[in-house]
């Protein structure tokens, strides 16, 4: 990867006086032509999570494709300050990380996340922070996803 952005990249950080949310990216195929063919680069991404006491950090079962879909639907809900974005593993179920906004400026990031389609293991959260936290996570999106298109050669993340 560039020197812009190193491995791991913390895409989503909040830290807020009722708990943390941290995704990463932990790695990166760094755009080889095999993966180019078959639809874009591919990654690999972590989920550290710490709620009223309780703490986990683990795997997190996204693609490039469902992050891109956050980051759009992220963007346009943070424009209007109302609605959802959704953060969701679309092929196995596996993560659905909802981030609402509401009138009041609050912004509750709520759902669940599982370590593997056979183990079993799944963390509910629910956490609220104000919506100018956001902001910055939109930033940290924009790049990662920039710096992705040079890899790959175009800006198209559908997988």
């Amino acid at each position: 990867m560039t020197n812009v952005i190193e491995i791991p990249y913390n895409v989503i950080e909040l830290y807020t006086n009722k708990g943390n949310f941290i995704l990463s990216v932990v790695a990166i195929d760094e755009g080889t032509s095999e993966s180019v063919k078959r639809g874009g680069i591919t990654a690999d991404f972590n989920i550290k999570i710490s709620v009223k006491g309780i703490s986990a950090d683990f795997k997190c079962m996204i693609s490039i494709g469902n992050l891109y879909a956050f980051y759009c639907q992220l963007q346009e809900k943070y424009r209007q300050l109302s609605g959802e974005a959704v953060l969701k593993d679309y092929s196995e179920k596996l993560t659905n990380i909802v981030f609402g906004f509401h009138k009041t400026g609050k912004c509750k990031i709520s759902g669940y996340a599982c370590t593997g389609a056979y183990s079993g293991n799944k963390i509910e959260f629910c956490l609220e922070c104000d919506q100018t936290y956001i902001n910055p996570v939109i930033c940290s999106l924009k790049l990662l996803f920039a710096e992705l298109a040079k890899l790959q050669g175009y800006y198209d993340f559908p997988y």
